[in-house]
């Protein structure tokens, strides 16, 4: 094989490889709004399936607002719950990672649960039960000694 030709071959080769790098880098993500989405809150996966993030994605997320929200004419209506699972550019410190914060006039309050495996972002009791196995599972492995 001649020089020029070893050269394509590893061009070829490289550039396959660059590719379905990238490919397989790509998470997915149920992306929803429970306001406007059916099937958002409680997840349906039928009628929301995972699907793949834009490229700069590397983690989903889901977030659980309860807030006093507005009506058209600024006045406040009873307290309403809304759903959002979408993808994120944010890199969580952790797999699964959850915060709690009270939002603006302290009647507001937001769970925002970040993960960076597909399809991960299901709904927060999820998260919480993973969180809670990896604690148990040393714990037990401590009493048992």
């Amino acid at each position: 094989m001649s020089l020029k030709s070893s050269f394509i071959v590893v061009l070829i080769a490289s550039l396959l490889v660059l590719f379905f790098s990238f490919s397989a880098n790509a998470i997915s993500c149920y992306q929803c709004n429970s306001v406007s989405d059916l099937g958002c809150y409680p997840l349906d996966k039928r009628r929301v399936p995972a699907r793949p993030c834009p490229p700069t994605a590397n983690s989903c997320f889901f977030l659980r607002q309860e807030s006093d929200f507005l009506d058209m004419e600024g006045n406040s209506k009873e307290v309403s719950v809304r759903y959002l699972r979408n993808c994120s550019t944010a890199m969580p410190k952790e797999v699964y990672s959850c915060i709690t914060r009270a939002g603006t006039g302290g009647t507001n309050k937001n769970q925002y649960c970040s993960c960076t495996t597909d399809a991960c972002n299901k709904a927060t009791s999820q998260l919480h039960a993973s969180f809670l196995s990896f604690l148990v599972l040393p714990l037990c492995v401590l009493f048992l000694r």
